[in-house]
This record gives C-alpha cells, structure tokens and sequence, in this order.
C-alpha cells in the first residue's frame, strides 16, 4: 500500500481466502509481540476489487482469513493485534465516513480468534472516529492526539495515546509527552486504562529517529512509573 514513487492499488480478482500460516511466516517469533495490520475499513477503501459486488462482502472475507491466521500468530509469541484504520481519518476528513453496517461482525470475527485487540486510527478526529467504532468487539482504541482535542471523545474502552508523532522527524521530549497524555487522561472520558505510543507507524522518519522517539517513550514511561 505504500511505494515511493507514486501509488497503485492493490487489485482483489478472486475471493480472499488463506491457509492460515501466511503471516506467521512473514513475521519473526517474538515474545508479547504485537501485530501491525490493515482494518477491514481501509481495506475495503484501498484497493480495487473486480471480483465482489460489495465492499461488505469483501470486508468479512478479508476479516475473516485474518481470524484464520491468528491462531498461528499466538503460537509465534504475537498477543496482540492492532488494526491500522487510515482511511476513517482522511474519509472523516473529506466529510465521506459513512459508518457501514458490517463493521461489527467484521471485528467480532477476529475478536473471536482470542487475541488483545485493537483498532488505531491515525490522523483521524479522535471523537468521530471512537464514535463510530464504540459498538464493535475491540478492547481498545488508538487515538491521535497530535491532531485530535481530547474533549468530547467518550469510550467504555481502554485507550492507546498516540503522542509521538510518527510523521515528524523532530524528537519530542518529557514535557511535550506528558502534556499530550495529560489532556486527554484529565478531559476524554474511557475507561481509565490507556497505553503511550505513536499515533502512526514510524515508516516515514529515518530508522535512526524511529529509535529516538521509542527510546523518548520508553523512557517517559519508566520515570511515570
């Protein structure tokens, strides 16, 4: 889905389907590892489908060889998966988000696999986009809030505060995380459990700075401790 030069859809011509250990194979053993993924949502928005007749049925297809692929995924060490929802922050911004009516079951079906999960949606309006997901079977919700105020969002969940820009390459420090966490534990109201991180993947700073702004979390959350 990304490239460096220009972009192309990735094409669906027949239906989505797996054997179960494709990912596992890709991805290293790892011990309480976490799974990056694209959600349901922006995979339906990003590539072109010449094979169903609606966004919905490729939707749970794709959700459902995710389920599928799980299983092998907790054998190699991964607790936890995360769903990647770019595409709720840039159709929220283009005032297009239209919640669709199978995005429970299509979340129901992973939560099902018996793994931590989560769903993260990167330069998105924190309110609008919890709002749409609250009914789903998700454990907790990533937020941006680089880009998001935290007023307003209202959530039974646990949160993931994305308070490092993955987008920048300027390191924050103590002060500029803390003062991020610290609005939106006193002012959004969720269940009281929440975790620090980026609020995207660091894929678009030099390795390097990726490192420093891990180190700048870690740290943070070791003096917090």
């Amino acid at each position: 889905f990304r490239t460096n030069t220009f972009y192309r859809k990735p094409s669906v011509i027949g239906k989505i389907g797996c054997e179960g250990m494709e990912l596992a194979a890709a991805l290293p053993e790892i011990s309480n590892g976490m799974a990056f993924l694209l959600g349901p949502y922006s995979f339906s928005r990003l590539v072109e489908d010449c094979f169903y007749a609606d966004a919905g049925r490729l939707a749970l297809d794709y959700a459902a060889a995710l389920a599928k692929s799980l299983p092998a995924l907790k054998a190699n060490g991964y607790e936890c998966l995360l769903l990647l929802e770019p595409a709720v922050g840039h159709d929220l911004s283009r005032r297009e988000f239209e919640r669709p009516e199978w995005i429970g079951e299509s979340i129901s079906r992973l939560k099902a696999a018996g793994v931590a999960l989560g769903i993260h949606f990167p330069l998105a309006d924190a309110k609008a986009a919890v709002q749409a997901f609250e009914g789903t079977a998700a454990d907790f919700f990533g937020i941006d809030c680089v880009y998001s105020e935290p007023d307003g969002i209202s959530t039974g969940k646990r949160l993931l505060l994305g308070v490092v820009d993955g987008a920048r390459a300027r390191i924050e420090s103590a002060q500029e995380i803390a003062a991020r966490a610290d609005a939106f534990i006193g002012r959004a109201g969720f269940s009281g459990g929440y975790y620090l991180g980026c609020n995207d993947r660091l894929f678009d700073v030099p390795f390097k700075i990726a490192l420093e702004k891990i180190k700048a979390l870690s740290d943070f959350g070791g003096r917090q401790a």
